[in-house]
């Protein structure tokens, strides 16, 4: 009897936890946002000054950059959010903080980060949703 209770108090404890109430993502998926996203973000586009917008809006939604500059080189490419570990959830997360729609996976671990964020010309700050 003692076990059956035990049993059912730990069910119905996990159940009403906060660990158990996450918002679902829109795209079906569940968000964790508990989990650190490291993030690489590249000023692509040649404007002055984006790459810092981009990361101040991302550490402001707990992501973890770390690393901002600019990109190997410029040129026309719009803005894209890349997977660099496969993790297109968290990629996906990170590009809707930003307003940008293209998300890539591209593989390339020995970056050591999560996600990488090609700014294009065209990306600005979108207005803080809420």
């Amino acid at each position: 009897m003692f076990l059956a209770l035990s049993l059912g108090l730990l069910v119905f404890g996990s159940a009403c936890s906060p660990e158990a109430e996450r918002d679902p993502d829109p795209y079906g998926e569940e968000s964790t946002p508990e989990t650190r996203v490291r993030v690489q973000v590249l000023n692509a586009g040649g404007v002055p000054g984006v790459a810092q917008m981009a990361t101040d809006r991302l550490r402001d939604h707990g992501f973890d950059v770390v690393y901002l500059g600019n990109a190997p080189s410029f040129g026309p490419d719009s803005s894209v959010v890349l997977a660099r570990l496969g993790d297109t959830l968290a990629a996906r997360r990170v590009a809707r903080t930003l307003g940008i729609l293209r998300v890539e996976n591209e593989a390339d671990s020995s970056l050591l980060v999560d996600v990488t964020v090609r700014l294009g010309s065209e990306w600005t700050l979108p207005a803080a949703s809420g």
